[in-house]
């Protein structure tokens, strides 16, 4: 009887209670694994929601960058044309110098040949008063030497108003070319700045760059841990 009472009925009545508290303990395992998978998904969805706000940052950042960049192309283009409009006025003043130079170098030849026949009048004139019978003489050679200080005169006043429409060109290309490089210093001075804010913005961009590899190795840590709860499931 008792022995019955043991096989048919304790037995039997043991193992149920057994397996029902395996079976619990599996359900709160389950239960522990569940809960820490939910919430490492939900922190990949906040470290992925991140780096999507980093991401649209960058977007922002980089369509400025190019806007900055196309703006220094125009300038650069811009300063390129006035520095070519300068060479050209540089080259035509150095031409007029070497023409102001071969005109002054001429009217030093014709002043050299004036004070050559002014020392010759001189001579011929003291000749005058010494020689009555040679005064003729003398007054006809004057006469000529006298026409041709004239002439040469006449040389040097055409010779000096060129010189002096010279001397306006070059003051109207000076002011030209002081003009083209003010300028060129605005554009320069916009290009720093434009150059400076590309700089802090690349700066912003390596820092959001480094907060979404720290987001990524998060996720990464996040998703081994789930493999791991998985795998337990």
């Amino acid at each position: 009887m008792v022995v019955l009472y043991w096989r048919y009925i304790l037995v039997p009545w043991r193992c149920a209670i057994l397996n029902e508290t395996a079976k619990l303990r599996e359900d709160k395992e389950l239960d522990v694994c569940q809960s820490k998978i939910a919430a490492y998904q939900s922190k990949i969805v906040f470290c992925q929601s991140q780096i999507a706000a980093y991401q649209s940052k960058i977007a922002v950042y980089q369509s400025k960058i190019a806007a900055y960049q196309s703006k220094i192309a125009v300038y650069q283009s811009k300063i390129a044309a006035y520095q070519s409009k300068i060479a050209v006025y540089q080259s035509k003043i150095a031409v007029y110098h070497s023409k102001i130079v071969v005109y002054q170098s001429k009217i030093a030849v014709y002043q050299s040949k004036i004070a050559a026949y002014q020392s010759k009048i001189a001579v011929y004139q003291s000749k005058i008063a010494v020689y009555q019978s040679k005064i003729a003489a003398y007054q006809s050679k004057i006469a000529v030497y006298q026409s041709k200080i004239a002439v040469y005169q006449s040389k040097i006043a055409v010779y000096q108003s060129k010189i002096a429409v010279y001397h306006s060109k070059i003051v109207v290309y000076q002011s030209k070319i002081a003009a083209y490089q003010s300028k060129i210093a605005a554009y320069q001075s916009k290009i720093a700045a434009y150059q400076s804010k590309i700089a802090v913005y690349q700066s912003k961009i390596a820092v959001y760059q480094s907060k979404i590899a720290a987001y990524q190795s998060k996720i990464a840590v996040y998703q081994s841990k789930i493999a791991v709860y998985q795998s337990k499931i």
